[in-house]
């Protein structure tokens, strides 16, 4: 279930109940739209028990209230991951992944502008944040190279590391157009 309440836990209200054993939504993935109306989730669905066979994964939205529940996108790769809106509300960040690479992805809120803006081939796992004033996200690639951090375009463009193999602190540098998009 999704369920909001108060900070004090008073005032609980189921917003969207999952009714299947086969069906979850990814804790991670719980987002608030910018104008609190409605929650951005993750909704994975399985074939069949025990889970080891998913067949959706998709990224929708809900009004507090459990109505106008909406698939913004469906499986872009094996799975998706979290989801964090933009300071404007207007994009989200998606992170998705499948056995061999993670990806990140912008999406409008109306899932009509999907832009993939990093992949990494490493298996162990990406992370991303907007920055205060949307111009900028920040991403951290932790593979068996080591950890790589920069900071990229909403558009995918412009990537500069802050940390990685042979960069000081401090020093930024472009990321090569190899390890982007």
């Amino acid at each position: 279930e999704i369920v909001t309440a108060n900070w004090d836990g008073t005032d609980a209200k189921t917003a969207l109940e999952v009714k299947s054993s086969l069906q979850s939504i990814l804790p991670s993935s719980l987002e608030w739209s910018i104008s609190n109306d409605f929650i951005y989730f993750i909704k994975n669905e399985w074939r069949d028990e025990p889970r080891e066979e998913r067949v959706s994964s998709s990224l929708r939205s809900v009004r507090l209230d459990g109505s106008d529940e909406r698939v913004i996108i469906r499986k872009l790769d094996d799975g998706l991951g979290a989801v964090k809106a933009s300071p404007d509300g207007k994009r989200l960040l998606v992170e998705a992944f499948n056995q061999t690479a993670h990806r990140l992805y912008t999406v409008s809120t109306d899932g009509v502008d999907i832009r993939k803006i990093y992949e990494s081939e490493d298996r162990y796992g990406i992370g991303a944040s907007w920055s205060p004033d949307g111009s900028r996200i920040a991403v951290q690639d932790h593979s068996e190279n080591g950890l790589l951090v920069f900071t990229i375009s909403p558009d995918g463009s412009d990537a500069r590391v802050v940390i990685g193999p042979g960069v000081q602190p401090g020093y930024g540098k472009p990321l090569p157009e190899a390890a982007g998009r």
